[in-house]
C-alpha cells in the first residue's frame, strides 16, 4: 500500500486510538500484515511504549509486496472468539483492498459473519482502492475528517453516503460515564414503570373474570410477544437490548406475583425477529412457550444483519406476531423494539431514505391495526423506542389508530424509552481488532 493511502492509515490510527481512549475502551487488539502477520497488541494488554514502538516499526510500506489479508483476518477472528468480553465484536481492517489470498478472503468474511463479528474495511486517501470489489461492508474517505460521517452512514444504513466532510467542531466538555452507571443501565425495571400498563390490564382481566364467575380467578394466562428489529442498524443496540429483554423475562413474573400473590400465573413468551423486505429470511419466529430458558437461548443466537435502507418491515413483523399460537386469554401483549420506522408514507415521512416508498404491498397500517384491535381478540401494543426522532411518525400513527378504537376495545398503545440514555447504551463493552495493511 503506497501513496496517500499509507499516510491515511497513520492519520486514521491516531484518530481512532484517541477516540477510543477518550471513550475508555481499552480492550483493543491490533494486527499488522504484509508478507507476515504480526500481532502487536491483544485486548488484554495495555497501551505501553513497547506496543507503540512495535506498531511504528511494523508500519513500513516500502519493503513487502505480499498482502496476507485473509490470514490477518483469521488471526483477528480467533482473537475475538477467544475473548471473554461480552457485547459487540468488530474488526476494522485498514487496507487498499489488493491482496494475495484470492478466494480465501471471501471465505474468511463468511466466517466472521457466521461468528457474529462485524467486519468493516476502510481506506483513507485520494488514491484508488479495491474495497468495493472484495468487501461487503467498507468505506473510503479522502481524508480522516470524513470518518465520523462515513461511520455514521455505514452503521445507520443511510440510503446514500454523501462525500461531505464535516468541518472541525469545538471540543465539548462532557462528563465521563462511570462503570456504576453502565451497570445500572438494565437495572430497576420496576422504577422505569415499563409494565405498569401490563399490570393494570391484568387487573381488568381479573375483574371481568370475577364478574362472570362471582369469585376472583385463581388462574390466569399472560402472553407476551417481543417483536425485535434485527437489522444491521441495530448492531450497536442488540446486545444491550438482549440484556434488557432477559431482565424483563426474569423479572415480570415476580412483579405480577407481588401484586397478586394468590394468583396462579401462566406466563408465556414468544419472539419474532425481523429484518427487511429483501432479506432472507425476513422473519425468524419463536412460538409461545412457558420455558424461559428456550426463549433466552433463541434470543442469544440472534444476529444483527441485513436492511438495505433505514425503514424496516415493521408491518410484516406485526403480521407474523399475530400468526403465532396465542392463547384465549385477554392478557395479550406485543412489545415492538426497533430504532427505525416502517416503510411507506404512513409510518415514515422521509421518502429519500426509503427504498419501498409505497410501503409494504401486502399489509397496511389499517389492516394490521384492525387485526390488533379486533373486539373478540385484541392486543396491547408497547413500543420500546430507541431513536424517538426517527420513529416519531410511526409512533403517532399507532397511537392514533388505538385512540380511534378506545370506545370499542379496552386495549392501549404505550410508548416507553427502552434505554434511559441511548448514548449511554452505545458505550457497552465492545472488543475491537484493528487489522492494518503494511504491504
Amino acid at each position: 500500500m503506497f501513496g496517500s493511502l499509507s499516510f491515511g492509515l497513520f492519520e486514521a490510527m491516531v484518530v481512532l486510538m484517541g477516540a477510543l481512549h477518550k471513550l475508555e475502551m481499552t480492550n483493543i487488539g491490533i494486527v499488522v500484515f504484509g508478507k507476515e502477520v504480526c500481532l502487536v497488541k491483544t485486548n488484554e494488554q495495555t497501551w505501553r511504549n513497547a506496543s507503540i514502538f512495535t506498531l511504528m516499526q511494523q508500519l513500513r510500506f516500502n519493503i513487502e509486496n505480499d498482502t496476507r489479508d485473509a490470514d490477518a483476518l483469521e488471526v483477528a477472528i480467533d482473537l475475538l472468539n477467544q475473548s471473554t468480553t461480552r457485547g459487540e465484536k468488530k474488526i476494522f481492517i485498514i487496507t487498499d483492498g489488493y491482496g494475495n489470498c484470492g478466494n480465501r478472503l471471501a471465505l474468511v468474511q463468511q466466517r466472521a459473519e457466521r461468528d457474529g463479528i462485524d467486519l468493516v474495511a476502510m481506506a483513507f486517501g485520494i488514491d484508488q482502492s479495491n474495497l468495493n470489489s472484495v468487501y461487503k461492508r467498507y468505506l473510503h474517505c479522502t481524508t480522516v475528517k470524513g470518518l465520523p460521517r462515513a461511520l455514521r452512514s455505514l452503521f445507520e444504513q443511510e440510503h446514500q453516503i454523501l462525500a461531505i466532510e464535516w468541518p472541525p467542531k469545538p471540543i465539548e466538555n462532557k462528563r465521563t460515564t462511570t462503570e456504576e452507571e453502565k451497570k445500572s443501565l438494565f437495572e430497576n425495571l420496576e422504577a422505569k414503570k415499563i409494565f405498569d400498563q401490563m399490570v393494570k390490564e391484568l387487573a381488568s382481566e381479573r375483574q371481568i373474570m370475577t364478574l362472570n364467575s362471582g369469585t376472583p380467578p385463581t388462574n390466569l394466562t399472560v402472553d407476551i410477544c417481543f417483536c425485535l428489529d434485527c437489522t444491521s442498524s441495530m448492531s450497536r443496540w442488540l446486545e444491550a437490548t438482549k440484556n434488557q429483554m432477559i431482565s424483563i423475562i426474569d423479572s415480570i413474573h415476580k412483579l405480577i406475583q407481588k401484586d397478586y400473590p394468590s394468583l396462579k400465573l401462566r406466563l408465556r413468551f414468544a419472539i419474532v425477529a425481523y429484518r427487511d423486505l429483501n432479506d432472507r429470511p425476513t422473519f425468524i419466529p419463536c412460538n409461545f412457550t412457558e420455558h424461559t430458558a428456550d426463549i433466552i437461548k433463541f434470543l442469544n443466537e440472534l444476529k444483527a444483519t441485513g436492511g438495505d435502507d433505514i425503514p424496516e418491515d415493521v408491518l410484516g413483523a406485526l403480521d407474523q406476531c399475530l400468526k403465532l399460537n396465542w392463547s384465549e386469554t385477554n392478557a395479550r401483549f406485543i412489545i415492538l423494539i426497533t430504532d427505525a420506522p416502517g416503510h411507506g408514507p404512513e409510518l415514515n415521512d422521509n421518502p429519500d431514505i426509503d427504498q419501498c416508498k409505497e410501503g409494504n404491498r401486502t399489509h397496511s397500517l389499517q389492516s394490521i391495526c384492525d387485526r390488533l384491535l379486533t373486539k373478540e381478540k385484541a392486543y396491547d401494543l408497547m413500543f420500546c423506542r430507541i431513536k424517538p426522532k426517527a420513529t416519531e411518525k410511526m409512533e403517532k400513527a399507532f397511537a392514533a389508530a388505538y385512540a380511534a378504537k378506545k370506545d370499542e376495545v379496552d386495549k392501549t398503545f404505550k410508548t416507553v424509552d427502552f434505554f434511559d440514555d441511548p448514548k449511554q447504551a452505545e458505550i457497552q463493552r465492545c472488543h475491537f481488532i484493528f487489522v492494518l495493511d503494511e504491504s
